[in-house]
Formats: structure tokens, sequence, C-alpha cells
């Protein structure tokens, strides 16, 4: 069995039902004609010549690209920035967008095929006996048509009556199901059927009258010359309705009526397997009803058009003029095969009702097209296409239409166009449309991944149209995806050379220069597309992410104030972007800015709730102003979002380190370390919860495995460093060298980074490149010495209650003194200290600076002598110090042992903690105070001593008590103090620490004092208590303090001195500095009695204080006197040596004096 297929010359498809209607009628109308009256060759009565063709006429075409418009956009990913730190902003492309869907299904029909065999009549000849074979061809038909109405058509009849199908009720072509049904079709509005009562009045005009055909061809013309304007003005109703007034004078036209009578009468069934054409009229002889629609939907389902033809085309070459001579490119190619040329007049006046029957058709279809009737468009299109093969602009009608009806016949709509294109290429209009649809082509072979095809169809379309940017943009599309970006950048930039206005291509350029690193020229292509398209929303996003990232470049160079303004110019582009005011807050928040900085962190969660970032930063900016409550909500609300974002548990096990929460503090960096082991942060922070808890060793475990994963970590390098002071093991010697290692190595790296600087062309650091040194102007009153203090510790800390003096008692008239604050949490006293008269005018803020920075207000204010109070604790400043800024630099107060850098010439101290015989080493020079070291100012909050040593009220046990930070209490310190409690029955030990909050670290501190032979009930274990009165007051509940080694106690001992608590302290003067502070203390207040040099002497001189409560009770009511009368209360005194040291400075560097 074989199909029904179409021919590779036939357009036309026609609904058999339709034709088989319309024959049945005309044969009956035939059937009851005599002979006598069969149909003669009509008499031209006009005589008009001239190819019309459709050039004035509105063409269907598929919608043209707008050179603005595009397929293609491309947008932002997902942002990720480290934990306090700046976004990078990320764009990629979005894949092609296409109005169409690919659609290459082939359906399958699961009825059987009939085969149909038949012959075709001869074919017409041009030879001088043409009219004779014409005449009895003509008989023969209508004999045959005769025989049929008898027979055929009764049975058709009777077929209809069976399945109950009135004459009104005829089958309908349903294109939405591209089958065939039985639904209720009006015949009056129905296209198909519309046709089919125009043809049969054409064939029923009998009469024939010359002044009224001359008045109807007029009246035609102008019906469709008003439906042409009509039509071009988008006015497709009324334009119809011309259309339809012109057919209606049709119908009443002979020479319409001679037109249709010759072509009804040469229709037939082409196949193309066949050499001959099979009659109509002879097929239908061999099929019933249901095997006609039974035969159609076989062949609507596998795709194949059935079309009607001209005899005389079934048998003609492919080439362009057959034997006969005739053009088939010829516009008029359907009126040279009904109406030969010998029939000259008659040719001529057939024209122009060719002429018009063509632009009725035409109009019809386009205005149907416009009002969405595509179905009927359809038809009209392939009735125009019949008579015009070579019209291009019905070619691309027919293209255009049948992509809306039937999307899958894409391959046939696309031939259309190809064959327009074939017959003028010359035709610009022509060549875009198919331009256009081989780019849609193309991008739905893109959607399907098929992208090396989808360039071939691009391609073709640029042979097609060069100018054509669309097919560019999409080259350039489909070339970036597949990561030939250099190839794609030159497609962007034919795309915009072809349309200036191109935003898209513009736009797109602009990422990939992104994503090579060029952010000034992404910017440059993003200024452009916007100036191109102002109101592309995508170019303005991409604008927005890449002044975001240049806001970043700016932040890693170290400019704040640069990056703060591109931050603001993304915003200004795009108010709602939630990963710009995540920057602006990380860059607020190293300003120092906490205001702003919450409210545009605040703002990014807003636009966008689950920013972890800026909730996780929203934590620490809380955490550093003290709101620690609000910094856990913060957290946990991270937490919610992303339970694996492993900086969110780290920065919650901070803050519960704080408030001494050791047990969820250790479970929360437990899980950070768990989720990413390699994360160096948690290893720090879990050993200062370690250390903290008094585990120092397991402390120093976890900054190695730090700096392991993370050598550049300076800041665990230095918690390392400070560790190593607390532990028995490490002596004096291996702790020197491990300071001086360290050391060296950060000076070769501060070195490394301002060489680098200075290569840059950076001024403060070609500057610091030469050493500074003394000048030659005396200093005096009349050029005082300016000396810098720089610290992170101006506010309720231990080294303020020492710098206080100084900086109060500084000499105005001698000493010019300039402050360089880290302090990241101002409070009170950091006010208080900005008020002194010596330092009110010269207190610069450092934090967040970088050293750059901080050297060049150094190098500006032409400091002599800047002395750094921090040491390697938090937040100290020693990679200023490293760069040297002053001439003359001086470490003090805030560290026990050597900071290891050789750029730091001196360190205070005394000769009674450091004597000259000591053997601990330093890398700076020691210069020694003639008396203590230190200068004690008490704070104003302390209350005042009470009277009664808390023995009496507790049944006379004695308290013994350490208030100093847990890392201090080590294994031998713990073993001596146990010693004295087992010498002193019923006597107690109270420690306060922060940990003690949590009852994992209560409980190991039990374990070890219990493996020591002290049970619980003896130990009492404090808390912090947050007022510094509070905490002052918590000392009389002590009777006799011990002072812990071989990290003695500083702070904690002047307090508890001055609290009237006295303090037993175990010296190691000339061996260990952090071991012998206690000695230098006692002894400025003349107490040095409390001093042991031997563990032994330090556990008598416990228990012997202990047993004298008469002794305890004097020393509680004059400690106070003793320690305020001494010189390590006697501000103005102490204030003048160091003066005076800062002056022996200045000339032992070669500097002068007045």
């Amino acid at each position: 069995m074989k199909l029904w297929t179409h021919s590779r010359n036939l357009q036309l498809p026609i609904s058999l039902p339709w034709v088989v209607d319309f024959v049945r009628v005309d044969m009956e109308r035939l059937a009851s004609d005599s002979e006598e009256n069969k149909p003669k060759q009509s008499k031209a009565l006009y005589s008009m010549t001239g190819n019309i063709t459709s050039d004035n006429l509105s063409v269907v075409s598929p919608k043209k690209p707008q050179e603005g418009d595009s397929c293609v956009g491309t947008g932002r990913t997902s942002l990720k920035a480290e934990q306090c730190g700046a976004l990078e902003g990320k764009v990629s492309t979005s894949p092609i967008n296409s109005s169409m869907e690919l659609a290459n299904i082939k359906k399958e029909s699961s009825r059987p095929t009939i085969e149909v065999n038949g012959t075709s009549s001869d074919e017409e000849s041009v030879t001088d006996s043409e009219e004779m074979v014409e005449e009895k061809e003509t008989e023969q038909n209508l004999t045959y048509l005769k025989k049929l109405s008898k027979n055929t058509l009764n049975n058709i009849r009777e077929k209809l009556v069976e399945k109950q199908l009135h004459s009104s009720t005829l089958p309908a072509f349903n294109t939405q199901r591209d089958n065939f049904s039985t639904e209720n079709v009006d015949i009056k509005t129905s296209s198909p059927f519309t046709l089919l009562k125009f043809f049969r009045s054409v064939l029923t005009v009998e009469r024939y009258d010359e002044n009224a055909e001359d008045k109807l061809l007029e009246e035609i013309e102008e019906r469709l010359q008003s439906a042409k304007v009509l039509h071009t003005r988008g006015h497709s109703i009324r334009a119809l309705e011309c259309c339809k007034l012109a057919r209606s004078n049709m119908e009443r036209s002979k020479l319409f009526r001679s037109f249709f009578d010759r072509l009804i009468r040469k229709l037939v069934i082409y196949e193309s397997d066949f050499d001959n054409a099979v009659p109509f009229f002879e097929f239908i002889d061999k099929l019933n009803l249901a095997e006609q629609l039974e035969q159609v939907n076989n062949m609507k389902r596998s795709r194949v058009l059935t079309y009607f033809k001209l005899e005389r085309m079934s048998q003609e070459d492919s080439k362009g003029k057959d034997d006969s001579g005739l053009d088939r490119n010829s516009s008029s190619h359907t009126l040279d095969l009904l109406f030969p040329e010998r029939e000259k007049r008659l040719h001529g006046e057939m024209h122009n009702v060719w002429k018009y029957l063509v632009e009725c058709c035409f109009i019809t279809g386009s205005c149907l097209y416009k009002l969405g009737s595509f179905s009927d468009a359809f038809e009209w299109f392939q009735l125009c296409h019949i008579l015009d093969e070579s019209n291009c602009k019905v070619l691309c009608g027919l293209s255009t239409t049948l992509r809306e009806v039937a999307p899958d016949r894409i391959t046939e709509a696309l031939d259309y166009l190809r064959k327009a294109y074939e017959f003028d290429v010359s035709d610009p209009e022509v060549a875009q449309i198919l331009a256009s649809f081989l780019v849609d082509i193309g991008v739905r072979l893109k959607l399907a991944g098929l992208s090396k095809e989808a360039i071939s169809y691009y391609q073709e379309a640029l042979s097609v149209y060069p100018t054509f940017s669309q097919a560019c943009y999409n080259l350039g599309v489909t070339f970036a995806d597949l990561g030939k970006t250099d190839d794609a950048l030159r497609y962007y930039t034919e795309a915009v050379q072809c349309n200036p206005h191109h935003a898209e291509a513009y736009c797109n350029a602009g990422v990939i220069y992104k994503e090579k690193g060029d952010l000034m020229t992404a910017i440059e292509k993003y200024k452009q597309s916007l100036e191109s398209n102002p109101n592309f929303d995508l170019a303005r996003n991409n604008l927005a992410i890449a002044y975001s990232d240049l806001g970043t470049v700016w932040k890693t160079k170290g400019d704040l104030s640069k990056s703060v303004y591109y931050y603001k110019k993304s915003l200004s582009l795009n108010p709602c972007y939630p990963d710009a005011h995540y920057n602006l807050g990380v860059a607020y928040s190293e300003a120092r800015k906490f205001d702003r900085a919450v409210t545009h962190y605040e703002l990014a969660i807003r636009f966008n709730p689950s920013h972890t970032e800026s909730l996780n930063n929203l934590g620490v900016l809380y955490k550093e102003m003290g709101n620690l409550e609000r910094a856990i909500a913060s957290y946990k609300a991270a937490l919610n979002i992303n339970p694996q974002y492993f900086q969110t548990h780290n920065n919650l096990a901070v803050v519960y380190t704080i408030m001494g929460a050791c047990d969820l503090a250790k479970e929360h960096l437990s899980m950070a370390i768990a989720l990413n082991s390699s994360y160096a942060e948690a290893h720090n922070n879990l050993g200062v919860l370690l250390r903290d808890e008094g585990d120092i060793h397991g402390a120093i475990e976890h900054y190695e495995q730090c700096l392991r994963t993370d050598p550049r970590a300076e800041m665990t390098a230095q918690n390392r460093l400070h560790a190593l002071n607390y532990a028995d093991e490490y002596d004096v010697e291996t702790i020197y060298h491990e300071h001086k290692k360290w050391g060296d190595r950060f000076l070769k790296r501060i070195q490394k980074e301002m060489e680098d600087a200075a290569n840059s062309g950076n001024e403060v650091a070609k500057t610091l490149s030469e050493r500074r040194v003394v000048d030659s102007i005396p200093r005096g009153p009349n050029y005082r010495l300016r000396i810098g203090y720089i610290s992170p510790d101006f506010f309720t800390h231990s080294v303020s209650y020492f710098i206080e003096a100084p900086l109060y008692y500084h000499d105005s008239e001698n000493m010019e003194i300039f402050i360089y604050s880290n302090v990241s949490k101002p409070d009170r006293k950091t006010a208080r200290f900005k008020c002194f008269d010596s330092v009110k005018t010269h207190w610069r803020e450092i934090v967040g600076e970088s050293t750059l920075v901080v050297c060049q207000k150094i190098l500006q204010d032409r400091i002599d002598i800047l002395i750094e109070l921090a040491g390697h604790t938090a937040g100290n400043r020693l990679d200023v110090m490293a760069a040297q800024p002053a001439p003359i630099q001086v470490t003090w107060i805030g560290y026990p042992n050597t900071t290891g850098l050789p750029t730091v010439d001196y360190r205070l101290t005394d000769n009674t903690v450091d004597p000259e015989n000591t053997i601990q080493k330093f890398t700076e020079n020691l210069w020694r105070l003639p008396k203590c070291f230190l200068c004690y100012t008490p704070s104003a909050d302390a209350p005042p001593c009470s009277t009664q040593i808390p023995a009496v009220n507790n049944g006379y046990c004695i308290t013994f008590g350490s208030f100093n930070v847990l890392a201090k209490t080590q294994a031998n310190t713990i073993a001596l103090w146990s010693k004295i409690l087992h010498l002193v029955p019923k006597s107690r030990l109270l420690l306060k620490a922060k940990p003690f909050a949590s009852s994992f670290a209560r409980r190991r501190f039990e374990y070890v004092f219990e493996a020591v032979g002290i049970t619980p009930d003896r130990l009492d274990l404090l808390p912090l208590l947050p007022e510094t009165r509070n905490h002052l007051e918590t000392y009389s509940l002590v009777d006799i303090c011990l002072d812990p080694f071989p990290y003695a106690g500083t702070t904690t001992t002047c307090e508890a001195l001055y609290m009237g608590v006295p303090v037993v302290s175990l010296s190691a003067a000339g061996q260990n500095h952090a071991h012998s502070v206690g000695e230098t203390l006692l002894k400025s207040i003349g107490h040095s009695e409390l001093v042991a040099h031997s563990e032994e002497e330090y556990v008598d001189i416990a228990v012997s204080l202990a047993s004298d409560l008469d002794r305890l009770k004097r020393l509680r009511s004059s400690l106070r006197n003793d320690m305020l009368s001494s010189p390590l209360c006697d501000g103005v005194t102490f204030v003048k040596e160091l003066e005076s040291a800062y002056c022996q400075m200045w000339q032992a560097k070669g500097g002068i004096l007045e």
C-alpha cells in the first residue's frame, strides 16, 4: 500500500470532503444539461495585457526581528563572600528564549492506507490539432460526468444518509487536532465552504452582458484598490468586506465563470510515484465515503499533502521551461496552461481576471492572518499560490501561516521561504524574513542542546542577509555557551556594527569582559547597552554588579572611601541589590561606622531574607557593639537558613566563649570543623576557648593545627606565642627563639608588602623604605619631643590602669603626646582619656586601617618615639612597628615577653623584674626605669576596703583566692596551692574566671583538684561579674590571694592589694619576666615579705599568714594606703622618670636636647 504524496511542484492542499461536495453539486448541474448546451470556448471581450504582481500589497510575514529585541538574556549568579568580607559579583548567561516550541514529533496512524490506481487523460497538445483535441476532451468529460451523476453521486448520497450527514452538516477539517470530524459547520462562515459557494455561483452564470461585464470589472478593481488601502492601514475587517464585495462582483462576471470552468475541469489528484496523473473523478469513483475520509486522515497524520493541480503540470520537467515552451517561473504560468497562446484575445482578457483573483485571494489571506484566523488564511494563500506560483510574498505568507497552523511542519515552511528567496534573491524583505526564520530554527536547536547545528542555521541566515544583527548576536551567544569567548566577542562586535543600538550584544560582551577580569571594559559595555536601551534592566543590574565588584577591588587595596563610592554607585542603579548593601555594610563595619553597617545589612536581609552572609555579619557587628543577645539571634537566624554555614557556627561559638558558655561554644566549633576540616579560624578559636578553660596544651595543639592549615594566620601565630608563656614545660630560651623566628618571618613579609607598594608608586611606602633616624633639631620647649602611643586597650582593660597616669601627667610643655587608638569598643574610660589635656588635640582613630594608612598618619605627625602597648595580645599593631614609621620604637606594659621584632628598639622594664644579670633574652634593648616599670591608677568605681577579714565571718576558716585567668593556673601552680590547702585545715580556695559560667569548666577544675586531694566542697568557683565595682567587692570574700606562676598576675595583684588583700608571689627574678612581676609590685609598695624565692618559701608565707589573723587585719586596713603612697601609684614622679627615659633614648640615638 502506498500513501498519496505531494508533488515536488505542487503547493495547494485542499480538503477532499470539500471537493467531493463541490463536484457533487456541479455534476448534478452538468448531468441535467443537454448535448447541444455543452460549454463552448469562451470568446474574448476585452484585450488587457501586462503582468500584475502583488508588490503593492501588504505581505503577511513572520514578525521582523527588531534590532533591539533579544533571544538571550544574561544575569547575576549567586554571590558568596567570606565571613566579614566583600562580595565579588558574578553573572552568568541564561539560555536562548524563543516564542516557538520545537516540534519534530511525527504523528503515526493506526488506520490502513488505501492504494489507488488510475490513469490520467492525455496531455494537451500545442500542435495545430490542439483545438480538435480540446473539443473532443470536453465532450468526453461531459459524458463521463453525466454517467457519474446517476451512479456515483447516488451512492454518495446514500452513504451520507447512512452516516447521518445532511447537506448542512459536512465533514470539516479541524486544524487544531489535525484530523477530520463530523462537527456541525456553518457553511455561511466556514472559509472552505464560503469559497465553494463562490465557485458554485461562478459556474452557474449563464447569461452574459458586455456592458455589465465592463462595469463589473471596474467595480472589482475599485473594491480591490480600497481593500489594499484599508489593509495597509490596518483595517483588516473593512478590507475583508471590500474583498467580499469584489468576490460578489466576480460571481456575476462571465469572464470569471470561464476562467473557473477551465480551472475546475482540469483539477486532478497527483502522486509523485506515478508517471501519469489520476483524474479526480476516476479517483472518486473508486472510493466510498469512509475510504475517502480514512485516506485523508492517513495522509494528514504523516504530514503528506494531497494536492489538486493542472493535468499539464503533472507531466512537466523540473526545468524552468518544458517542451511546450511554457515558462514555469512566470507569474502567469497557471493562465498559460489554461488558455494556450493561440487564443490570443481570450488569453489577454483572462490575464486581468487572473490578476484580480490573485489580488483578492492574497488580501483576504493577509487580513485573516492579522485577525488570527490562521487556518482560513492558509487556504486563501494556497489558492493564491496555485494561481501565481512565483509570487514571493505569497510564499512568505504560506510559510508564516503554516507555522501557525501546523508548527511541526517547520521544514515545509522553510522550503516556502527558500523558494521565495530563489525566485528573487534581490528582495531584501524576503531575505530578512528567511534569515529571521533560520535564526528562529537555530534558537530552537540550541534549546534542544544542538549548538553546532544551530550555528549552521545562524551562518546560513548571515549568508542570506549579511547585515542581520540578530544572527550575529545569537552566534555570539552560542559560541559563549561553548566557551569560545573570543569568537563570541567577534560576533557581538559584528552585531553592534550591523545595529549600533543592539543593547543585548553590548550587555553580553560586557559579561565576557567581566569574566575575563577586565572590569573597566565590562562597565563601558554595560553603559553602551544602557545608552542603546535605557530601560534594559539586565544591563542595569549587570552594571550594578560590576560597580560592586569594582568597590571590592578598591577595598582589597585598602581604599575604603573609593570602595564605598562604588558600592553606592551600584545601589544607585539597583537600590534592591542585596549584595551591594552587604558589601557596603562590610565597608562601613571596617570603617567602624556600625550604625550605617547595621542599616545596610538589614536592607540586604530585607531584599533577600535568605542572605545568610548579612545575617552572619550582622551578628559579628552586634558582638562588636556588645549586644550579645542580638548577635546570637542573628547567628541563629543564619543557621536556620543554612545549617551548613560553618562560619556562623564559628562566630556563634565566639559569643558563647565571651559569655563563658564553654559547652555551647565547643559544640559549635566542633560543628564548624566537622563541616570544613580546613577551616583554620575554627581551630584558632577552639584554641582560645581551651586556653580560657586552662587547657593550655590543648590550646597550643589547635593553634598549630590552624597554622598548618593557614600558615599566614598571623593572629594565630601570636596566640601561640602568648600561650607559651603560660606553659610549665617551655623554658625562656625556647620561648625566645619562637618569638624571634616569628619576628624575622613577619618583618620579611611586611617589608615585601612595603616594597611592592613602593614599586606601585605609593609615596608612603617609598618613604618607609628609608630607615627612620633622629634629626639634628634640638628637642625642648621650643621644639617638643613628639611621643606616640599605639594600643587597642584605651578602654576598661588591664593596660588602661597603667597607661592612665602617663597620659594624664605628661608635661605638655616638653612633650607632645599623640594617641593612635585601635579600640574596637570604646567606653567611658575611652571618652575620659580623650579629654586629657595632653592628648585631646592629637587623638587618632586607626581601627580597621591598613598598615600604610596608619604609617602615613604617624609620618605626618612626625613622631619621634613610638610606644606600642599590646605586644602579642589581641588588637596589636605590630605590623606598624615592623614598618618602622618612627626613628625610635618602644614596647611596654601589655606583654611580658619580647616582640621578636628587630625594628623595636627598647623594652621598658626595671631592675627588679629584669636585673642586669637576667638570663632571659629579648630582641629589644632593655631600658630600666629607676623604680617600678608600672604605675597603677585604681578604678574610680572601687568600693572602700572592708574592715573585717572574711575568716571571722566564716568560723575562722581561711579563704585563699585567685582572680587570674585559668590559663595561668597550670599543674605546678595547682600542686602548690593544694599543698597549702592541706596545711591549713578547713581552708577554702575561691577562684573567679569567665569559664566558670560553664558547668563543664567547673567540673574539670573540681576533677583536677580532686586528683591532688582537694574535695570539691573546698572550692568556690565563680564566673566573671559584669561591673568593675562588683568584681572588686568580691575581694571581700578572700583573706589571702595566691599569685600563679610561671605567669604571675599584674592587674589582679594590684586590685587585690588596693582592696586590702595580701598577695603571696613566687619570684624568678633574673630568669623570667612574667614570673617576677609580682615581686616588683610588692617591693614598690614596701611589702617584699610577701615575695617568695622558692616553692617552700611560697608555702610557708601563705601558711604563716593564714595562722596570723591579727596580721591579716592589719594588712587589710593598711594596704590601700601603703599602695597609694608608694611609687606604684605616684603618677607625677613616675611620668617625670618616664619622660626622662624618653629624652635619654633620643640622645642615645644621636638626638639633641636643648
